[in-house]
């Protein structure tokens, strides 16, 4: 905008310094055209009308100077609303003067990448922006840890959960005399188990780094049992079972420590606390006739606490993301009734690690799809201090994920996971519906 205004005033300026000279060497060449001499009385007529000529000019420049300055003055007055910093006022000197080329000069040099201003001239257009303070949102493993919310908001998420689980089972009772001949009895059982939770979470930005994260689940469950012993040939038994209650409350704490500045990835810090307000699978009695438990526990029956950290790293079209943590299981006194026991013992169900990894990308604006990988593993549950085998677990699943947001508050948030491992369950969907409140402050 200055060039263009120091442009304007320079043509102006050529214009008043080469009209006098024109307008004077033309009444010269009028004079010597009718046979003039140039006396004093005809150059007093020529001085007084270079002299009105010019006091014209002078009223026109002082005119265009008032209409630059008023125009000026309406642009730095939206460049002040639109927060725009003036730029300092250029000097005009011969090294940042455009050079006025040829045509046939300017062909030489398309393409070529030469600069037309001399290269100490040259200035910066501007920074680059600032790296976001906050990490990019990851909507497959909300609890793990990934985007915080913003200091004073308070996000409210339903969620339906539903998890679908079969596993067969094939209990032989005897011996071998020979390979693929057993004398004995050969006990075939099916087991399919739906659960269903309506889980409440409500998050909290303490600060723009620190969130605060509760988890109350309602859990119903239903269990069918079909058993089919082989030898001797009996009929099939199918036993059925439900349950419902409300589930472990969970606890947690998320950090982001760092800004992501400098290439590096987001870490953020990640501790939760689970409680046992579920219905404890210890506790229920076991059906006089199946010999199996009479209701679907709600609960693990057992204190735990996961300690973990999450790598988020940006890498444009996509965000790469990470997950390690490790679960502790505290061990409990428990009844071994509803084990076919008596009395009580100690029970440890094991503690193992857990990893997830995968990568987000955003599809538009409003949708993003997300692909990643989920495991954790524990070893033997003890039981009196005595290995019980067959216990350890080892569970497995590929993620796929889709987010929708509907605006600046609601978002929709589908999760799918299909089991890769005997221990896992089948498929794993939840449906979860974030919506934000700004509490206090603004965003």
């Amino acid at each position: 905008m200055h060039k263009h205004v120091l442009g304007a005033m320079a043509m102006v300026m050529a214009s008043l310094i080469a009209g006098p000279a024109w307008t004077q060497q033309a009444a010269q060449d009028q004079d010597n055209a009718n046979g003039t001499v140039n006396g004093p009385a005809s150059q007093k007529v020529r001085l007084d009308q270079q002299e009105q000529v010019l006091r014209q000019q002078m009223l026109q420049l002082q005119q265009q100077q008032q209409t630059l300055q008023y125009q000026q003055q309406q642009i730095d007055a939206l460049q002040s609303q639109l927060g725009v910093v003036k730029p300092p006022p250029v000097v005009v000197t011969p090294a940042n003067v455009p050079l006025l080329l040829s045509p046939s000069d300017l062909d030489a040099l398309r393409g070529t990448g030469q600069p037309l201003i001399a290269a100490d001239s040259q200035q910066p257009v501007g920074a680059p922006p600032p790296p976001p303070e906050k990490a990019p949102e990851i909507n497959l493993l909300p609890e793990r840890g990934g985007v915080l919310t913003h200091q004073g908001a308070f996000v409210y998420e339903p969620t339906i959960d539903f998890a679908h689980t079969t596993s067969n089972t094939a209990v032989i009772s005897g011996f071998s005399i020979i390979p693929a001949i057993t004398i004995g009895e050969i006990n075939i059982s099916k087991q399919v188990q739906d659960i269903y939770q309506e889980v409440n979470t409500f998050r909290y930005g303490v600060t723009n780094h620190l969130e605060l994260e509760a988890r109350v689940p309602y859990v119903y469950g239903t269990q069918e049992t079909t058993q089919r012993p082989l030898a001797p040939a009996t009929a099939v038994t199918q036993f059925n079972a439900t349950g419902s209650s409300l589930g472990d409350i969970e606890a947690a704490v998320h950090y982001q420590i760092n800004n992501g500045e400098g290439g590096w990835p987001y870490f953020i810090g990640n501790v939760r606390f689970k409680t046992t307000t579920g219905t404890d699978p210890y506790s229920i009695p076991l059906n006089t006739i199946s010999g199996l438990p009479s209701r679907v526990a709600t609960g693990s029956g057992f204190y735990s606490a996961e300690p973990s950290i999450t790598i988020i790293y940006p890498s444009d079209p996509a965000v790469l993301f990470a997950n390690v943590g490790y679960i502790v299981n505290i061990a409990a006194t428990k009844s071994l009734a509803s084990l076919g026991g008596t009395g009580s013992a100690s029970v440890d169900p094991g503690s193992g690690p857990h990893l997830s990894f995968g990568l987000g990308f955003g599809i538009n604006e409003a949708s993003s799809f997300s692909l990643g990988y989920d495991y954790e593993a524990f070893p033997a549950e003890l039981i009196g201090g005595l290995a019980q085998p067959g216990t350890s677990l080892a569970i497995g699943s590929v993620l796929i994920g889709y987010s929708y947001r509907l605006n600046d508050r609601i978002s929709f948030n589908l999760t799918t996971a299909i089991g890769t491992t005997a221990d896992a369950p089948n498929t794993h969907v939840i449906l979860r519906v974030p919506i934000q409140f700004q509490v206090f402050g603004d965003r």
